[in-house]
């Protein structure tokens, strides 16, 4: 339960508690029972609760897969009057509200059906009447605010190549300063006071340690400590199947790399919910990189990198674009003798694995290993059997499993067929709240099931060293969950996976 407190007046967020689904809203205070303010029956929204930078609102806001909505409540109001509405939610738009300078801010992409976003402003008795405030160009994909009382922060991405970009708008004199982290790739806000003149953050990438920056309200940057990049960093492209242009971030040792297809890859992709896919410090991925692997991190459609529309291109039946583009950068980086289809393997995460799954039924041969963690790879069973909110938000984005089609089409579990599928390291939780551990049980038993029958009708391998191809290794967790592991849990998974991956490509 989230609180806000507001003089004697709390403001209560409550969850369900048949599928943890945050849907009411309610105000307490020490002289009147609780009153319910708000309530989301839409089944497919959850709420969230915010204060404004100004301290003037309360914004409550109802959010999907797809769209969304806010609500507002004065501070300055009797707090057990209804919340206004600022506008309804529309298809595929999404709205944010926060407000500053006597005035509303909202990230937007209202304006357009699918289309990126854009901030608009509005005054404080004209909520719904929004103006233009500022219009990103077509290489800037803006994807988030952040309010002071005297400037604005615009956080966003180049789209050629996708770096990190911060604008910095100055309200006294309309100036608009663009600072571009060209040696990062992942971007992190701190706490930063509203009434401050400067920002502070923290800047990454996978291979560099994350640097103290701060960058004053007119555009100056400074380093907390030098920054010192040993390893390399490389943006690429890959021509999808529809000619759309896939974006690939490169981390690698340029000392131990040679192009001629013989240096082992770990491709990761994500694709899914509107979410970039995570290119901020992971030193458990350092000892791959000196022992001469290649990180490739494929920007496939589905996620958020190039903004809404780079989402929407992957939704429902347009899902198998996620996977097309997952094989056209395989085969790009493979073509460019970065790798080979025998040194090279998978990676997906949650909704992340539906993608990679989804590429070892259409192509198995285009890798030798793939490790999937709390995996979405029975997406069937899981949106008709998952007891949690997030199962509707889902089939708002893949489908309604009841229908025949699209969802069945791009569940790894229902594809599943004799072929010569690569090594697989699977891991699933007893305790995941949103993947349920039984049905990545079921794909994992019909997995082995189509590999033996693969192996009974074609010439065993001769392997010597390492690892069969084709071994499934299932890692059962009961102790961390989908969201969370101790340190202790981490640096065990993460010995795990590069055992694995030592021993299934390297030792192959």
């Amino acid at each position: 339960m989230k609180d806000i407190l507001i003089q004697l007046i709390v403001i209560l967020l409550r969850y369900s508690s048949v599928n943890e689904r945050p849907h009411e809203v309610w105000s307490r205070s020490l002289q009147k029972q609780d009153t319910l303010l708000y309530q989301e029956n839409n089944e497919s929204m959850q709420l969230n609760l915010a204060q404004t930078r100004d301290n003037k609102y309360i914004t409550i806001t109802s959010v999907s897969r797809l769209c969304s909505e806010v609500r507002l409540l004065p501070l300055s109001m009797d707090m057990s009057c209804s919340p206004a509405l600022v506008k309804e939610a529309g298809t595929n738009n999404y709205y944010y509200i926060d407000s500053a300078h006597d005035r509303l801010y909202i990230l937007t992409n209202y304006l357009q059906e699918n289309s990126n976003f854009q901030l608009m402003t509005a005054s404080y008795g004209c909520s719904s009447r929004w103006e233009p405030f500022y219009i990103p160009d077509s290489n800037f994909i803006l994807q988030d605010i952040e309010l002071f009382n005297s400037f604005i922060v615009m956080y966003g991405n180049t789209r050629d190549p996708t770096l990190p970009v911060i604008i910095i708008n100055n309200i006294k004199n309309e100036t608009f300063h663009k600072i571009v982290l060209k040696d990062f790739t992942y971007v992190q806000k701190a706490s930063n006071n509203y009434l401050s003149e400067a920002i502070k953050l923290t800047a990454s990438s996978v291979i560099s340690p994350p640097k103290h920056i701060t960058i004053s309200h007119e555009g100056d940057i400074s380093f907390k400590n030098k920054t010192n990049f040993k390893l390399h960093l490389k943006h690429l492209k890959a021509k999808a199947k529809d000619g759309v242009m896939i974006p690939i971030t490169l981390f690698y040792d340029s000392k131990r790399i040679e192009l001629n297809g013989s240096n082992p890859m770990l491709m990761i992709a994500y694709g899914c919910h509107g979410v970039s896919l995570y290119t901020g410090y992971d030193e458990t991925l350092l000892p791959l990189i000196r022992r001469g692997w290649i990180l490739a991190y494929c920007h496939i459609r589905g996620g958020g990198e190039l903004g809404r529309q780079w989402y929407f291109d992957a939704v429902k039946e347009k899902k198998l674009n996620s996977f097309n583009d997952l094989i056209y950068c395989a085969n790009h980086l493979h073509r460019t003798g970065y790798s080979s289809p025998q040194l090279t393997a998978l990676y997906g995460r949650s909704s992340g694995s539906l993608s990679v799954a989804g590429v070892c039924n259409i192509d198995p041969e285009i890798t030798k290993a793939v490790i999937l963690e709390m995996p979405l790879v029975n997406l069937m069973d899981n949106l008709l059997n998952g007891n949690h909110y997030i199962n509707a938000m889902d089939s708002e984005e893949f489908g309604d499993p009841n229908m025949e089609g699209v969802v069945e089409s791009i569940c790894p579990f229902h594809n599943l067929r004799k072929q010569n599928y690569p090594s697989f390291l699977i891991t699933a939780s007893t305790i995941d709240p949103l993947v349920m551990y039984s049905s990545v049980e079921r794909y994992v038993k019909r997995l082995k099931d189509c590999i033996e029958q693969y192996r009974a009708t074609s010439v065993s391998d001769c392997h010597t060293e390492g690892m069969k191809r084709g071994t499934v290794i299932f890692h059962k967790e009961t102790d961390s969950s989908h969201y969370w592991a101790d340190s202790s849990a981490i640096q065990k998974q993460a010995l795990l996976k590069l055992n694995f991956l030592i021993n299934a490509v390297q030792r192959g």
